[in-house]
């Protein structure tokens, strides 16, 4: 009864590692498909939103660089308009394709990107109203000349900031290639 009892033991014991070892086995093969997925996943997503960002980020930077050249033409509003639109548009795609943490600084450098063109206007209106026959009036025109100069370089600067708090935050969602566990 002794060996009969040890042999139902020493199955028992068997059948339970063997359970065990197919449990373990099969779990470990569940993570290890879902994290093939989400880095096919990752992987997937990376083109669209490398696509998005560098439209996004060019458009800001240009608009920055059109402030900073101080043309105030019809030429350099038209190609304002433009970037606008862009970065509008690239704002929309960077929305919808995220991650979430990428749309606070998006926002950010939307805005201060979409303050240059009224700068723009602002300062291409400086002295239009005075008469700069007086040496008062064109001590005015001066002085809100550089007014308007200050005001363009303060909105350029403050896109270019922008436009380096977003490329942080860009990379680190490129640089993202879903292989880490999220629990």
């Amino acid at each position: 009864m002794d060996a009969g009892l040890a042999a139902v033991c020493g199955a028992l014991a068997g059948t339970f590692g063997t359970i065990g070892t197919a449990f373990a086995t099969g779990w470990w093969q569940r993570q290890n498909a879902q994290l093939t997925v989400r880095a096919e996943h990752r992987k997937e997503q990376r083109q669209p939103r490398y696509d998005a960002y560098k439209a996004f980020s060019s458009a800001c930077a240009e608009l920055a660089e059109l402030a900073r050249s101080r043309n105030t033409e019809n030429s350099a509003f038209e190609t304002a308009i433009d970037l606008e639109s862009t970065v509008k548009a690239q704002w929309v795609e960077i929305s919808l394709l995220g991650p979430a943490y990428v749309l606070g600084p998006a926002n950010s450098l939307r805005a201060s990107a979409l303050k240059i063109t009224p700068a723009m206007c602002r300062s291409s209106r400086v002295g239009a109203d005075e008469d700069a026959q007086s040496p008062e009036s064109r001590q005015r025109i001066t002085d809100a000349v550089y007014e308007s100069f200050a005001l363009l370089d303060s909105v350029a600067d403050a896109t270019y900031r922008d436009l380096e708090a977003f490329a942080a935050v860009a990379q680190k969602a490129m640089t993202d290639d879903g292989s880490k566990l999220v629990r």
